[in-house]
């Protein structure tokens, strides 16, 4: 029987999600839906005792990265009729909340008040040690920054404000700009986050003329304020949408984004002052990341620790630039070659193989339905790795498979899913449930994966060589050999595998006519005799039914009857030649006379019945391969059978 494997529950919501008729109007959400279910799936694998080992720890690590990414889909699909500028802002929006690295995870606050614990401490050692006299009072903790504050100490609070406006930190930038600016630097940093929150809100107050005042403020700041250091103009830069000065301090994938984005939102928001918001005007999808900044982020990605961020920044850029070629030469090179990226670095028996190529065939076929990635020659291999892996008796999930089979190029679908019915021995009821399952899916070409099957199950069999060497005088194998048992349930298999869809009528009568002369040809009467089982009778008549009105029955059909004589007269002549052996002697009482006549009642219709038979096989047509095994045989036989006739006569 089928168990379907349920322990990867993302899997089958999925195919659920990607399988919704594009008319529903859940269609909007997939998206959404997506990454709510790689959410849950985190808070199941943090909740297990499994939590803490490394591969489930790799495993959330990714799942992670998938809802983040899924959660941007999301978002592009709830603005795609919003202006360049509102598109710009979510994404800008979506890198803030993606996870920072190399940045220290404490605001410049936090920072002072350790500073100030590490000299208290300083203060009270020294006093246990009679260095300082007992009623000497600990340090008052200092102000922050003094009233003419340094040039160090205005760049480390540019840093840290820097930070907090990248990361979209309001209660720290709100501190900043209350307690620790000059009323100049403050007005400027103040108007950028106003005039972005209020356009997202309620429409800009500003003029053009304002704005652009107000941006050339900024810049000549920047070019001008020789106390700011590459922090203090980078803050400006990003608040003008100067684009030089802020890459200057991006550290990670994440800064050289945010910060093209940023640039984007402020040029667009120009734009719309410039004439109106309400003339503005966008293509529906996402203000496409330049290929120049594409690299540039990549290269800082050439420094990161192994992990799976530089394979899922490759998955973002794929969304980002409308272009899926780097991610797709990852994927290709991860899930097909397995020449594993150090991102996905994991054997493809593991959970987190299975679980990232998942997501990566998901986001394919998502992908695909926004009419992108349609014919990459690398995207069909991926999809077709991950149907296949989920045919493994671990992880064995039949519809989820035959979704992604059909939805590849005809030839490659019938590869996957003949591969998957024919690597298991199958009940009777499990190949009547898999076949049901094909015919779900209309882009399944059914005839053919059967086929296939077919020719994969009992390839191994037909193949062999057909010629061995007998000698004339050489018996027929007429009884069951236990060594035979498997391959008679290839058999079985392999050609019910035709007989499951009635338009392989004519195949299922061919293939076993094949493996009947084989049989035949092997001098095996017993496996073509069980082969011929397998043969319904409704079959054949459907067939002639079929055929009714051609001026000649179709060879297959007319072998097969030739070949069920055959057997029958093979069995037929041993039962002869039994009854030949015991014929009783008439001893001339009354008993044996008895005897003789039961006899030749058994004996004599059995011989003339062979010898017909026998008759019209030998005037049949025979293939050339079995003229040489059968005919002088039945030759032979017959003229027994003649002789004995001649002497019952006499």
């Amino acid at each position: 029987m089928i168990h379907p494997s349920t322990e990867h529950d993302l899997d089958s919501i999925a195919v659920n999600l990607l399988d919704t008729p594009p008319e529903l109007d859940v269609k909007q959400h997939t998206a959404y839906e997506f990454s709510k279910a790689a959410q849950e799936r985190i808070r199941n694998l943090r909740a297990t005792r499994h939590r803490f080992q490394p591969e489930t720890q790799r495993e959330i690590a990714c799942l992670l990265y998938e809802a983040d990414i899924w959660l941007l889909l999301h978002n592009i699909k709830k603005t795609a009729t919003s202006t360049p500028f509102e598109k710009s802002a979510m994404v800008r929006s979506y890198i803030q909340t993606l996870k920072q690295r190399g940045h220290s995870e404490y605001s410049l606050e936090e920072q002072h008040d350790m500073e100030h614990e590490v000299e208290t401490e300083i203060f009270e050692l020294a006093k246990r040690n009679r260095l300082l006299p007992h009623d000497e009072q600990p340090p008052q903790k200092r102000p922050r920054f003094v009233a003419d504050p340094t040039l160090e100490q205005c760049e480390r609070l540019h840093h840290s404000l820097y930070r907090a406006v990248r990361a979209g930190d309001k209660k720290n930038i709100e501190h900043y700009l209350e307690n620790e600016y000059s009323v100049w630097q403050k007005l400027n940093i103040q108007q950028y986050l106003d005039i972005n929150n209020d356009y997202q809100h309620d429409g800009p107050d500003w003029t053009y003329e304002e704005r652009e005042a107000w941006r050339q403020a900024c810049d000549t700041m920047i070019d001008k304020d020789e106390t700011l250091g590459k922090y203090g103009r980078a803050l400006f830069g990003v608040a003008s949408g100067n684009m030089d000065s802020s890459l200057a301090v991006c550290e990670t994938w994440e800064d050289i984004i945010w910060t093209y984005y940023n640039t984007q939102a402020e040029e667009h928001l120009k734009n719309m002052l410039r004439s109106s918001p309400a003339n503005d005007s966008s293509e529906s999808g996402i203000v496409k990341l330049e290929q120049f900044y594409a690299d540039l982020a990549l290269q800082k990605d050439q420094h990161i620790d192994d992990g799976p961020m530089s394979f899922f920044h490759s998955v973002l850029l794929a969304i980002l630039t409308n272009d899926m070629t780097c991610f797709l030469d990852k994927a290709y090179a991860s899930f097909v070659d397995q020449k594993f990226v150090p991102s996905v670095q994991a054997g493809s028996e593991t959970p987190l193989f299975k679980s990232v190529l998942r997501f990566v065939s998901a986001f394919i076929l998502y992908m695909r339905e926004d009419g992108i990635c349609t014919n990459d020659e690398r995207a069909d291999p991926i999809l077709a790795a991950y149907a296949a892996l989920n045919g493994l008796p671990k992880n064995l999930q039949p519809r989820i498979l035959t979704f992604y089979a059909s939805k590849l190029p005809v030839p490659l679908q019938i590869d996957v899913v003949s591969h998957f019915f024919s690597s298991s021995m199958w009940a009777p009821e499990d190949q009547r449930a898999l076949f049901a399952l094909l015919r779900d899916f209309e882009t399944i070409n059914v005839t053919e994966v059967l086929k296939r099957t077919s020719e994969r199950v009992l390839g191994p069999i037909l193949k062999r060589d057909p010629n061995p060497i007998f000698n004339l005088d050489d018996e027929f194998f007429l009884d069951e050999d236990p060594s035979n048992s498997k391959e008679l349930l290839c058999i079985s298999q392999g050609i019910q595998w035709l007989a499951l869809d009635e338009s392989l009528n004519d195949e299922f009568i061919k293939m076993a006519v094949q493996m009947i002369r084989q049989y035949l040809q092997r001098r095996n009467i017993y496996l073509a005799k069980q082969v011929l089982s397998l043969i319904p009778l409704d079959c054949i008549n459907l067939a002639v039914l079929r055929n009714e009105g051609a001026l000649r029955i179709p060879r297959h059909l007319a072998e097969i009857d030739q070949y069920r004589i055959t057997v029958d007269t093979f069995y037929s002549y041993r039962d002869w030649k039994d009854l030949m052996r015991i014929k009783p002697e008439d001893t001339g009482d009354l008993e044996s006379l008895r005897s003789v006549l039961v006899w030749k009642g058994q004996f004599e219709p059995l011989t003339l019945k062979l010898a017909g038979q026998t008759r019209d096989l030998l005037q049949s047509e025979w293939p050339a391969e079995l003229q040489a095994v059968i005919v002088p045989k039945l030759q032979k036989r017959l003229r027994k059978l003649e002789a004995c006739s001649e002497q019952l006569d006499n």
